[in-house]
């Protein structure tokens, strides 16, 4: 399997259940979530549902916390060991990066310049609200 250029891991609790993917800046072109949906997306942007901080058997335990990997390949790839692709799309990245994260935080990544193409992979299929994520990104027009 091809090794992909950089992979960018967020551990951390998502306060609102979503993780957000889309340009710097992006304030339009938002899909409807829709809950019942593993993810949802745009040309602008792309809204995974992710397991809620709150959702936790003993909040004297702290958050739950989600990993949402992000990772930038050269051509498509299958997706990673042990992940199960629930989905794909395009996404417009015409400055080369793509921001990740909610109104708590954001972290911006390397795409690719134009057009990317991604899919969605989560561990356990059977999860409405996964705990880990996985968004493969390479460029539109390869194989």
């Amino acid at each position: 399997m091809e090794q992909p250029i950089l992979v960018t891991s967020i551990r951390r609790p998502w306060h609102r259940g979503i993780a957000v993917v889309t340009g710097p800046g992006q304030t339009e072109d938002f899909p409807e979530i829709e809950p019942d949906r593993p993810f949802c997306s745009t040309s602008g942007a792309l809204v995974i549902m992710v397991r809620h901080a709150q959702d936790i058997d003993d909040i004297d335990l702290g958050f739950a916390e989600v990993t949402v990997s992000i990772a930038l390949h050269q051509n498509e790839v299958v997706p990673e060991a042990g992940y199960h692709a629930v989905g794909g799309g395009v996404l417009s990245t015409p400055e080369g990066t793509l921001s990740v994260g909610d109104a708590d935080m954001e972290v911006v990544v390397p795409a690719q310049k134009g057009i990317t193409q991604f899919r969605v992979s989560v561990a356990d299929p059977a999860e409405s609200s996964p705990e880990h994520v996985r968004v493969d990104l390479w460029p539109s027009g390869t194989s």
